[in-house]
């Protein structure tokens, strides 16, 4: 006999009857992340990454520009729509 040219792979994440745990186990989870977890917050003035101010100007400025290079090209060439 010939074994099956495919065989189906085990699940990586295997839990005890099918259920995803019980409650005791996720409570004992989420006590030993409790200590783990770091809170950021917000700066106060809002900006995240101050260098890259710049950089989301010259994007704003690059789609406005193609914004209005778009819409000369829909206005030079008509564009028919079916519905």
């Amino acid at each position: 006999m010939n074994p099956p040219l495919r065989t189906k792979k085990p699940f990586l994440n295997s839990k005890p009857n099918g259920k995803a745990g019980t409650k005791q186990q996720k409570s004992k989870n989420s006590e030993e992340n409790e200590g783990n977890e770091l809170l950021l917050r917000p700066p106060q003035n809002g900006l995240l990454v101050p260098h890259l101010i710049p950089v989301a100007q010259e994007t704003m400025k690059a789609w406005q520009s193609l914004m209005e290079g778009a819409t000369k090209i829909l206005k030079t060439f008509p564009v028919k729509v079916c519905r």
